[in-house]
């Protein structure tokens, strides 16, 4: 299989986040490859090689309330090391996205805050509070949605695209534009119950909300609904793939590649697929048509 990649690649390294251990274990047992997995090579310099930590690095380890993670064998890892970078080449200041224990990172390494998001959901009239969630194996985010009573008329889908329409309105991105929903409709967020104060109980609501959270994002517990789409099941199952999330049978064809959650790297990969097939397709194609129009193509 090395041959097949050219032959010439012997060692290299896995920098940023942790490798995962059967990727490691293909890249190193299948193609032959000597990977060395130095973690946190990046703003934090090199601070381990394949689980070592280089000397002179501390590290320490602080719960993470809003994941459950109590600080003693899963948290989020600080570092202090003397190779650590003191900032960024022409970047006097930073800005400030939010507090690090309700940050969101996707399974494309993005930072994506579900305050932010949370704050543009609100905005529509159909909806009181909204609570986003996300997961690091997933490139999409899902939301929880308490409707207003003008609400309480959409059905999932319904609102899902206004979701998606008003999110690329404000400008998100398709990773910070929620793909799945679920109505909140028999508790009331409050403070008796303790997901309220002066404002959510992320910890409170994360725990309530935890079998939803496993729903959402599980693929296999996804019941599709494919009868009011005016899109062909192979063009969906074909943006399922290049997207790699279920879609629920909540789009149509008047929807945006941008809006059902497409970033650069997808669109790329839906190029491919297109040209695999002897069909040209370029990105600005896909960024300034609709569904319909792909579909025909």
């Amino acid at each position: 299989m090395q041959q097949s990649l050219g032959g010439r690649v012997i060692s290299g390294t896995s920098n940023g986040g942790s490798i995962s251990p059967s990727v490691l274990s293909f890249i190193r047992n299948i193609l032959k490859i000597d990977v060395v997995d130095m973690y946190g090579c990046r703003e934090c310099g090199n601070i381990s090689r394949d689980g070592v930590l280089y000397q002179g690095v501390e590290i320490k380890l602080f719960p993470v309330l809003e994941l459950e993670l109590d600080g003693q064998t899963e948290g989020e890892i600080c570092i202090h090391s003397p190779r650590m970078i003191s900032g960024y080449w022409g970047i006097d200041k930073l800005k400030l996205l939010n507090q690090s224990d309700t940050m969101i990172k996707n399974s494309m390494a993005e930072w994506i805050s579900p305050v932010n998001i949370e704050n543009i959901l609100v905005q529509l009239r159909e909806i009181s509070s909204a609570f986003v969630l996300g997961n690091s194996s997933c490139a999409y985010v899902t939301a929880i949605v308490c409707p207003y009573d003008s609400g309480k008329t959409l059905n999932e889908s319904e609102m899902l695209q206004l979701i998606r329409f008003y999110g690329a309105h404000c400008g998100l991105r398709g990773s910070e534009i929620p793909q799945c929903i679920y109505f909140e409709r028999d508790i009331i967020w409050n403070v008796t119950n303790g997901l309220m104060k002066e404002k959510k109980c992320r910890a409170a609501l994360m725990k309530h909300c935890s079998q939803v959270k496993n729903n959402l994002f599980h693929y296999d517990n996804v019941e599709v609904h494919m009868k009011n789409l005016n899109l062909d099941i192979e063009f969906v199952s074909i943006l399922e793939n290049v997207l790699n999330c279920p879609l629920k049978g909540h789009i149509n064809g008047n929807n945006t590649f941008l809006e059902i959650g497409g970033d650069s790297l997808a669109v790329a990969r839906l190029c491919k697929v297109y040209h695999e097939r002897g069909i040209p397709l370029n990105p600005s194609t896909v960024y300034n048509h609709q569904l319909d129009h792909l579909q025909e193509i």
